[in-house]
């Protein structure tokens, strides 16, 4: 019975110190994070500018790292399907999200039916890099300037083409409505980008606020004709273009921003070696030349609490714009 006591004991003991030194192990960084492929979800259809970007840079990470981590699409109502998977999956660090404004920040705020919050349910890990959004009329249009537009608004109805309720275009006009004085401006939704210049062109619509790089066909058409850009720098795609600033609308500068996102809950320090992949990874020739090609500046980059900061400022501005322009939320 003595010896069986003494066995148990230095059993014990043993298993013991087994656990100290993992907890030990653990605690020194010597986290095995990623043993197995990361998902990182892309809230849209293929083939448009967030699913080539997270397709680049899961290639550079694997390219670069060895970590395995795969483009996953999850699209659909304005995505807020692949949001919210986000959102409620575990917060192991092998399930991320890609994503510009539209599904993080917008949509929660004008649709009832959505129920993530960017400061609440997102661990947001670092930007990838901004763009400008341009304001643009028909080349057949007599505005040459964006006073010249606003001048045509205070004396007559017109209108403008959104990519749809809830998305960057519908809240970037309806602050250019208001930093502008305009004081009726008919917001005609449409489903995406592509319909809303197609009826600006047509004539249908007076106005629409989309990326430089949509809009760069049309242009080199002389279908569009651009009047300004949301940024406070000149967009690199249209350096010829000045910004809202520039054409006498101080304080306005509205960049629209691709992120990354874990789940609220990750581990610090699978965060912050998350972030360092991404950070090697927009450092790349090969991510920044597909960054170009969108119309992406990848210096322009925040991560951690910096990130999460300015979405919190964000959504005050969009949640105050919202209010001012008594803008009707969707059921």
């Amino acid at each position: 019975m003595g010896m069986n006591f003494f066995r148990t004991a230095v059993l014990a003991a043993a298993l013991t110190g087994m656990a100290g030194s993992g907890a030990a192990l653990a605690q020194s960084g010597s986290d095995t994070y990623p043993s197995q492929p990361v998902r990182l979800v892309v809230p849209a259809a293929p083939g448009g500018a967030t699913d080539v970007l997270a397709r680049v840079l899961t290639k550079v990470i694997q390219e670069q790292s060895g970590v395995n981590m795969i483009a996953e699409n999850r699209p659909g109502a304005s995505g807020s399907i692949g949001v919210a998977h986000v959102a409620e999956a575990k917060p192991d660090g092998y399930t991320l999200l890609i994503t510009a404004p539209d599904a993080m920040t917008i949509y929660p705020l004008v649709n009832k039916g959505v129920s993530y919050r960017v400061e609440n349910d997102f661990e947001p890990i670092r930007t990838l890099g901004v763009t400008a959004v341009g304001f643009a009329v028909s080349s057949k249009a007599s505005a040459k300037t964006v006073k010249d537009f606003v001048e045509q608004a205070k004396s007559g109805k017109l209108s403008y083409a959104s990519a749809g309720s809830g998305t960057t275009s519908h809240l970037v006009m309806e602050l250019f409505k208001q930093r502008t004085g305009i004081k009726e401006l008919l917001h005609v939704p449409y489903k995406g980008s592509g319909p809303s210049m197609i009826a600006v062109i047509g004539g249908e619509v007076d106005i629409t606020a989309v990326s430089p790089v949509s809009m760069r066909a049309s242009l080199d058409a002389g279908h569009l004709r651009p009047l300004a850009v949301s940024t406070s720098t000149r967009s690199s795609s249209l350096p010829d273009v000045p910004t809202m600033v520039e054409s006498g609308y101080a304080d306005f500068h509205v960049p629209a921003w691709f992120g990354i996102f874990a789940p609220d809950g990750i581990a610090p320090e699978r965060a912050e070696k998350l972030d360092k992949l991404i950070a090697d990874a927009i450092q790349s020739p090969e991510f920044r030349k597909h960054a170009a090609s969108l119309g992406i500046d990848p210096e322009q980059t925040l991560a951690g609490k910096a990130f999460g900061d300015y979405l919190g400022k964000e959504v005050q501005q969009w949640q105050k714009l919202i209010a001012d322009q008594n803008l009707e939320l969707a059921q």
